[in-house]
């Protein structure tokens, strides 16, 4: 795929995206004219460096592109599905690097199911400060089609990942892998933020790790109405691999709340909660995560 463009330049598009201008790749950033002057009259750096990211504008687009990575907020993708129209053509891959497990249906609704190729991105600690970006793990992306078999554009997306040294593995259920990645963030990021607490408190106090828990055994219940089965080994294969993090490392949803950013909390827990009242299943835990996420974000800005 030689054609490629971000669509959200946060810690996960900015780390893949300069893992690409690192490769000699030649990737685009769309965005609307007012935050493409923002962002060239500030200048970007990853991991200390200088990352001279190639900014336009949808009507700068020449063609549409064979490669369209999303990775904004969840609230503001709606925004951007206009935003990105000149980017599409019909052969062009959508991938959407969200948290959650509906950006792809969202995108589908404008776009149509056979332009997603669904996937999640994992192992990744970057933080973002303004136009600055620093990681440890620059991240994996996993990726497949829904009924799992090897596509031809699933396999020329692993051979532009490989060309550009990006960690990727095709996977054969990306369906529970979306869901196992769902879990985790129903979890971590979620009593990280209301603890405000970096990765390092939960990789040493299982007080923190068993709240995280509390969350994720809802999400859990829910997988096995819908027959995805995941289990308590998935929680404990999460924690395993957020040991590998910075200790001072934080993830978005905290990041977000120091910002005093609007987070993602309707992905989240709104999200468990509306998929418990649908299927019988009980979320007291994410009810009160979801209230207690949303008084933090009505807070922001009081003495």
């Amino acid at each position: 795929m030689q054609r490629i463009i971000f669509v959200g330049l946060g810690a996960v598009g900015a780390t893949f995206a300069a893992q690409f201008l690192q490769a000699g790749c030649d990737v685009q950033v769309l965005c609307s004219r007012e935050r493409k002057e923002r962002y060239q009259a500030a200048g970007f750096t990853v991991n200390g460096k200088p990352a001279s990211f190639r900014f336009v504008t949808p009507d700068e687009l020449v063609q549409p592109v064979e490669l369209l990575l999303i990775s904004v907020k969840y609230h503001h993708l709606p925004e951007v599905l206009d935003l990105m129209a000149p980017a599409v053509g019909p052969d062009t891959v959508i991938v959407s690097l969200l948290n959650g497990i509906d950006s792809e249906e969202i995108i589908a609704a404008r776009y149509g199911e056979a332009r997603i190729l669904p996937a999640l991105v994992a192992q990744i600690d970057a933080v973002k400060i303004g136009t600055e970006v620093g990681y440890t793990r620059g991240g994996k992306i996993f990726f497949g089609e829904e009924g799992g078999e090897s596509s031809e554009r699933a396999l020329r997306l692993a051979e532009t990942l490989l060309s550009a040294g990006i960690d990727h593995e095709l996977s054969a259920d990306i369906r529970r892998r979306l869901w196992w990645k769902f879990m985790l963030n129903v979890g971590v990021n979620q009593a990280a933020a209301l603890l405000r607490a970096p990765y390092g408190v939960f990789q040493a106090h299982e007080s923190a790790r068993e709240l995280a828990r509390t969350a994720m055994r809802e999400v859990i219940a829910i997988a096995d109405k819908l027959g995805i089965g995941l289990g308590e080994e998935d929680m404990a294969a999460g924690f395993a691999m957020m040991g590998g993090f910075a200790p001072d490392g934080k993830v978005s949803m905290l990041q977000d709340v120091e910002a005093e950013r609007k987070t993602e909390v309707e992905m989240f827990a709104l999200k468990v909660c509306r998929l418990g009242e649908e299927l019988g299943v009980p979320t007291p835990v994410n009810r009160i995560f979801y209230q207690a996420i949303r008084a933090l974000e009505e807070s922001y800005g009081a003495a």
